[in-house]
């Protein structure tokens, strides 16, 4: 048994190996792009490149596992062949794709991806495609690197296959379960997040990131995105038709009502998990839940007809940083090569001379977050390892309350103005808090409304030391929600699609604010803040194209909702939701009538058309 756990053991390094060496291949010949980073980062795209390096390795040694198990069963001599057969079949294809890859990368600027695909459809045109390629090359390189790693396979490992020592049987079995934490390697280790390409992100020059990307993966991935994710254009109604009326809802605007002091004060963006609006009084919600979020509420100016984009922080985090909306089935910051292209709140910012800062307790690898705040540039970024682990929940990461502490000191520490933001976990199934609860009971609803009034108490202690600062008379803090809440049902909930569930509160207050306890009742989204916030501060807004300033006296006051395979649409006149599978409209609150459906349609095709395009 040692025999061929030693093989499977080398095997899998002989992989690891293969994709190091193609990593070197695609850095020599980017070698001008290579030269532009320095020693640390050139090593960093090997190091943050392994865990993918890892896990294409492993895939790559599935079927030999199985081999070399049934090595006990059929003559190993045979099992040496169809191994050898199989490794040089694989070498051949991979080290031509690979070679590939680095003039896509060049001509494309992303990876090898399932895009290509496409192209194979109409060969033709794939090779006209290709014809300013330096094809000889590339087939040198490919040969290259088959010939190489196959000479070392067939050199040094073929032949120990054949020379396995006789077993019986039952030895396959463990030999099988030996190779089972393959299966962890996989997933990319035991984190709470399986792996994804944001592990590969770590420089904030993108090329470091993009030759940190094992490229085999990357293609694997997309093509099991395009296969169980859904980028079809929901084309209900005419493209030419969708344009006219969302230029309709999005018109130039006045110039808006300002609500602050100065034009550049500091920024605080405070991301709360799942705060939705029915545990706030003041949003038509419980009361007593968010008691602290209530009272900062008449302290500032509270907007109560604000909708989460979707029902997940990805797709919230996004729509509140880049003005994107949510997606019916997509997300856009599980892609990094479209969010890259994403305009994103950090980086204006920082176009205006701020500091920037990203403070968050959990692991930056969800829903590919890390690329995404690595292609936002901040200055500084925390994260789940930079909290020491007594302070973890079990499940998610820091506390709300220790990361809170961290932003607070952040602000200290930084350069004035500065613009950061946080997001909070512990709001997060499965409610995790530390300290006594405020509501009794051990129920889903009683977790999660102790969750909301730990996470409230929080907030409320973050504000009241941030008032002590010098800087509290300079800044603004937004507090918002990254999505609704299913919890706690109201009577008539209908599911995934329940308008309720996408209400969410909006708060800004600060020593910055010139006006206090007013209520902004303009029905608008999460891809309005953008286009608000900088509004108010004199900054272009030219880039958030799905957003309109909320404070604008001429703003048309609507907000469209995403879930899955289908969509809400808000207005004065009411609610209408859309499902897409079955076509019909499948809830109705108010009257809203077939301008209200037909608004809804277009924003979604004009969202889904611009997600497919990035």
């Amino acid at each position: 048994m040692l025999a061929r756990l030693r093989f499977l053991v080398l095997y899998l390094v002989f992989w690891l190996a293969y994709f190091v060496a193609a990593r070197g291949l695609f850095l020599g010949y980017h070698h001008a792009r290579a030269a532009e980073l320095d020693g640390g980062t050139l090593l960093g795209t090997f190091v943050h490149g392994f865990r993918l390096d890892l896990a294409t390795a492993t895939f790559a040694t599935a079927l030999p596992v199985f081999a070399v198990a049934l090595s006990t069963v059929f003559p190993p001599r045979r099992v040496a062949w169809v191994v050898g057969l199989y490794t040089l079949l694989l070498l051949g294809l991979l080290s031509f794709m690979l070679a590939g890859d680095m003039e896509l990368y060049r001509t494309w600027g992303a990876r090898l991806d399932g895009t290509v695909l496409t192209y194979l459809r109409t060969p033709s045109k794939a090779y006209a495609s290709s014809a300013a390629s330096p094809l000889g090359l590339l087939s040198v390189l490919g040969l290259l690197l088959f010939s190489l790693s196959a000479f070392v396979y067939l050199r040094w490992m073929w032949r120990s296959v054949a020379r396995f020592p006789e077993a019986k049987p039952i030895t396959g079995l463990p030999v099988f379960l030996a190779s089972l934490p393959l299966v962890i390697a996989a997933r990319g280790g035991l984190q709470l997040s399986p792996l994804n390409l944001s592990s590969a992100y770590f420089s904030r020059e993108p090329f470091a990131n993009h030759a940190a990307i094992n490229a085999i993966w990357n293609f694997m991935d997309s093509v099991y995105a395009a296969k169980h994710g859904d980028e079809a254009r929901y084309a209900l109604t005419g493209d030419d038709e969708a344009r006219a009326t969302v230029a309709q809802l999005l018109p130039p605007l006045s110039p808006p009502r300002k609500l602050l002091r100065l034009d550049r004060p500091n920024v605080i963006l405070v991301i709360w998990e799942a705060c939705t609006a029915k545990v706030m009084a003041r949003t038509g919600g419980r009361s007593g839940v968010l008691p602290h979020l209530e009272r900062l509420s008449h302290e500032g100016v509270l907007f109560d007809r604000l909708y989460a984009s979707g029902g997940r922080s990805d797709k919230g985090l996004v729509a509140l940083q880049s003005g994107f909306p949510a997606q019916p089935r997509s997300s856009v910051m599980r892609v990094p090569t479209k969010t890259a292209r994403l305009p994103i709140l950090s980086r204006s910012f920082a176009a205006a001379g701020y500091s920037t800062g990203y403070f968050y307790g959990g692991e930056l690898e969800f829903a590919n977050m890390r690329s995404y705040v690595v292609h936002g540039q901040f200055d500084t970024v925390l994260a789940k390892q930079d909290f020491d682990p007594k302070f973890w929940n079990s499940k998610w990461g820091a506390h709300d309350e220790v990361v809170l502490d961290a932003l607070l000191e952040g602000c200290k520490r930084a350069r004035t103005p500065f613009f950061n933001v946080t997001f909070t976990l512990s709001s997060h199934e499965p409610y995790e808090i530390p300290g006594p609860p405020t509501f009794p009971g051990d129920g889903e609803v009683d977790k999660f409304l102790n969750a909301m009034a730990y996470t409230d108490r929080c907030v409320a202690d973050f504000v009241e030391r941030a008032k002590q600062e010098p800087w509290w008379n300079d800044t603004l803090i937004v507090i918002v929600a990254d999505h609704g809440h299913r919890l706690p049902q109201v009577p008539g909930h209908i599911g995934r699609s329940a308008p309720e569930d996408y209400h969410v509160p909006m708060v800004w207050l600060g020593g910055a604010l010139a006006v206090q306890g007013e209520v902004i009742s303009t029905i608008g989204s999460h891809a309005d803040l953008p286009n608000t916030l900088l509004s108010q501060l004199g900054l272009s807004t030219q880039a958030y194209g799905f957003g309109k300033d909320l404070l604008a006296p001429d703003v048309v006051p609507f907000a469209h909702y995403s879930f899955t395979d289908g969509f809400g649409f808000v207005t004065p006149a009411g609610i209408a939701v859309w499902d897409n599978v079955g076509a019909e409209q499948i809830d109705r609150r108010g009257n809203p009538g077939e301008r209200e459906l037909t608004c809804g349609k277009a924003f979604q095709q004009q969202v889904e058309r611009a997600f497919i395009d990035l």
